[in-house]
C-alpha cells in the first residue's frame, strides 16, 4: 500500500470516528471539529510539555518564593491556563488547518495577557525562572501539525487538524471548549449549582475569570457522573453511539524531550 493511501486509509478512519463516537461530520459541522482540533492542539503544545514539571513545583530551587517556578501551579491556576490558551488558540484552528505561524507568534510572546480570576498577567512574569525552557517546548509544539501533516497525511492540514480532533475528543473529554461542554456544565449547575448566579455565565464562557472557590467547583463537575452522562446525551442525540475500538489510541502528538543544554 502507498503513502497516498495509507493517508486516505486514516483520514477515513478519523471521520468515521468524529461522525460515530461523537456524532459530528467533519465535512459539515466545522465549529465543532475545530473546538475539538483546538483541545488536542492546546494538550499537545501547551499542556503536555514542561509545563507539567513546572505544574509539579519544585523546578527552579532557588527561584523567588511564591513564583510558579519555585512552587509550582496550583490546579485551580491549571486550569484557568489552560482555559485562557484554548481560547487564545481557538481563533487560528480553522477548517483548512491549523496557523501555526499565528500560535507560535502568541506562545513564544512574553506579554501575552492572561486572566486568572480578576487579575491580569504576563506570561514572561508568570514563568519567570522557567520561561527559556517553556517557550522552547512551545515553540516546539506550535509547529507539530506541519510536521503531522508532512508525515501522515501527505501534507493535507485539515487532516491534521481533524487529527487534533479526535485526538482532543478522546484524550481530554472534559475540558473547556468542547462542543459539549456547555450541556454539561448546565446539567452540573442544575444539580450542584454555584453560589452566585452570574458565575454559571462565567463557567460557561470564561471560567478563567472565576474565583479560586468556584474554579474548585467547576473542576469537580468533571467527577461527577452527572456531567459525564451530559456529554454522552449530547453526542447520542446526535447519532454518536459508536464505541471506536482504537478510541485509548488517539494520543495528541508530543513534543520532543528538552535539549540537554536546557535541561
Amino acid at each position: 500500500m502507498s503513502l497516498e493511501d495509507d493517508s486516505r486509509s486514516l483520514i477515513e478512519t478519523i471521520d468515521a470516528a468524529l461522525r460515530g463516537s461523537f456524532g459530528i461530520d467533519p465535512e459539515r459541522d466545522h465549529d465543532e471539529v475545530c473546538a475539538l482540533a483546538t483541545t488536542g492542539y492546546v494538550v499537545s503544545c501547551w499542556r503536555n510539555t514542561v509545563l507539567e514539571d513546572i505544574h509539579s513545583g519544585g523546578f527552579v530551587s532557588n527561584a523567588r518564593r511564591g513564583s510558579y517556578a519555585r512552587d509550582g501551579i496550583r490546579d485551580q491556576d491549571m486550569a484557568r491556563l489552560n482555559v485562557v490558551t484554548w481560547r487564545q488558540i481557538r481563533p487560528h484552528v480553522h477548517p483548512t488547518g491549523i496557523d501555526v505561524m499565528a500560535v507560535r507568534d502568541l506562545l513564544r510572546d512574553k506579554k501575552r495577557l492572561v486572566t486568572i480570576g480578576t487579575n491580569t498577567f504576563t506570561c514572561g512574569n508568570l514563568f519567570a525562572g522557567t520561561w527559556t525552557k517553556l517557550v522552547w517546548h512551545l515553540n516546539e509544539g506550535a509547529w507539530l501539525p506541519l510536521d503531522l501533516a508532512g508525515r501522515m497525511f501527505g501534507g493535507d492540514e485539515a487532516a491534521a487538524m481533524r487529527y487534533y480532533a479526535i485526538c482532543g475528543g478522546n484524550y481530554a473529554p472534559d475540558w473547556f471548549g468542547n462542543p459539549w461542554w456547555e450541556a454539561a456544565v448546565t446539567a452540573w449547575a442544575k444539580q450542584n449549582p454555584p453560589a452566585r448566579f452570574e458565575d454559571l455565565d462565567l463557567a460557561l464562557h470564561t471560567p478563567n475569570e472565576l474565583d479560586d472557590n468556584t474554579i474548585q467547583w467547576l473542576m469537580r463537575a468533571k467527577y461527577d457522573r452527572v456531567f459525564s452522562d451530559a456529554i454522552r446525551t449530547w453526542k447520542l442525540d446526535r447519532g454518536g453511539n459508536q464505541t471506536d475500538p482504537a478510541g485509548d489510541l488517539w494520543f495528541p502528538p508530543g513534543v520532543p524531550e528538552l535539549p540537554k543544554h536546557l535541561r
